[in-house]
């Protein structure tokens, strides 16, 4: 479908024009008068050309076809038949549309209608102004004062342009945290971890933490021995009357009156427990241990 400008004279070739009886053989004498040259505009009645020129013969049945400017003079579809006795009946379709529209898709003189009234939908200079002056308001930009002071804050009262710049700090890395230069390394084979008193208490430990499977042998060894050698005198102030403390401190500090039996601490004179025995003068003494 040809396109045409809008209220704008224009010549045409029209056709083929051939022998209605073999449908082939081109019409090179017709008579085309304008009341021959039909118009419809937008879908409306046929009616003949303004254009009073009619059409006359070019070549091989085409013919040279005038219409003025109110010929196309409305915008859409626009349909021009011509019938002629001898020849079959030609038409053809045309799309007429704005000036503009022309010149920018075939002229190449001009641009398409995209101004800024067919995105807001009014006055569109005066409103758009006001709409970015009201936004540029209310945005309240950060003056250069206050990007400084911004800036200050971030970077720190002994910040230094030499140290403490990224670019500073990634020289750093690079030299460096990948080489571990300058930080505090652990040997395992050499070094040992302080733990705080007090830092590992019964409540640090869950049920079952430590197993008999945890425990190396030699480890296991070591408390052993510190327990055999541990003097009672640590505990005997806390320990129960049913205890290992006991027995130890029977053995050694412990005195029998009837049938009291009364154990003392390790300074000799405190109690730490009685104990009522029970005597039988039938049984035998201990005489040995094997």
């Amino acid at each position: 479908m040809r396109t045409l400008k809008q209220s704008t004279a224009t010549t045409l070739r029209f056709g083929p024009f051939v022998d209605d009886s073999d449908g082939k053989t081109a019409e090179t004498g017709l008579t085309i008068s304008q009341a021959d040259i039909r118009l419809s505009k937008a879908g409306g009645d046929f009616a003949q050309t303004h254009d009073s020129s009619g059409a006359t013969h070019d070549e091989n049945g085409w013919y040279s076809l005038q219409l003025d400017a109110t010929d196309t003079n409305t915008l859409g579809l626009l349909t021009v038949a011509i019938a002629e006795s001898g020849a079959l009946p030609v038409w053809e379709h045309f799309t007429v549309v704005p000036s503009n529209v022309y010149d920018s898709l075939v002229g190449n003189s001009d641009k398409l209608q995209v101004d800024a009234t067919q995105v807001e939908g009014s006055d569109a200079t005066d409103q758009i102004n006001a709409a970015c002056d009201t936004a540029l308001t209310d945005y309240d930009a950060p003056t250069k004062a206050e990007m400084d002071a911004a800036f200050t804050e971030i970077k720190g009262a002994t910040w230094a342009s030499g140290t403490d710049t990224l670019e500073a700090i990634r020289d750093r890395g690079d030299a460096a945290w990948i080489t571990a230069t300058g930080f505090s390394t652990f040997d395992p084979t050499s070094d040992t971890i302080l733990i705080a008193d007090g830092g590992i208490t019964a409540a640090k430990f869950g049920a079952g933490a430590i197993d008999a499977a945890a425990l190396a042998a030699d480890a296991g060894n070591e408390i052993a021995d510190a327990v055999l050698t541990r003097g009672v005198s640590n505990v005997e102030d806390s320990a129960d009357a049913h205890s290992l403390c006991t027995v130890v401190l029977a053995c050694l500090e412990s005195s029998l009156s009837g049938t009291t039996w009364t154990i003392k601490k390790t300074d000799g004179s405190t109690t730490f427990t009685t104990k009522t025995v029970t005597t039988d003068e039938e049984a035998d003494p201990i005489t040995a241990v094997t």
